[in-house]
């Protein structure tokens, strides 16, 4: 298995979810010891106490919730990044909106994302969607696409 990826865990602890299954990996230390042997330097410091006191059972559920609380950003970092940071960049209006989606957190209202998006993508394209319907968000997505589109067509 690779190295523990701070920057996706929950697509990571996935693949080792399946890997377990597919191996027909049952037993709790096997799985504790194999998501150990995962971590890097800093990862098992941030875990040290698991690691020194593993508890008696569920060994690996508690040491993989640790390392989620540890590597996963809080709401507020989830938002201040959305906020202060985030560009469309090369990607698709639709493709950000949904990028901006996944860095917010559940409880974030969508209209609320719905906006930070429109803030954030180029001028050209905010000024031609300020006339567009914006009641129905997948139509605006589409929307959004094609304008994107007639534009990297133009160059």
């Amino acid at each position: 298995m690779s190295p523990l990826l701070p920057t996706n865990t929950a697509a990571w602890f996935a693949l080792l979810e399946r890997q377990f299954e597919a191996a027909r990996i049952t037993e709790d230390t096997i799985k504790y010891v194999t998501l150990a042997k995962c971590l890097n330097d800093q990862q098992l410091q941030d875990v040290e106490d698991l690691m020194t006191n593993p508890p008696d059972i569920g060994r690996y559920e508690k040491l993989k919730h640790a390392l989620i609380r540890k590597l996963s950003d809080t709401d507020a970092t989830r938002i201040k990044k959305l906020v202060e940071s985030e560009e469309m960049g090369d990607r698709k209006p639709s493709q950000f909106y949904q990028h901006l989606k996944k860095l917010s957190s559940p409880s974030t209202p969508d209209d609320f994302t719905l906006t930070l998006w429109r803030n954030r993508l180029p001028a050209r394209i905010r000024r031609i969607l300020a006339a567009v319907d914006d009641s129905d968000p997948e139509r605006l997505l589409r929307q959004a696409d094609l304008i994107a589109e007639e534009f990297t067509e133009d160059f």
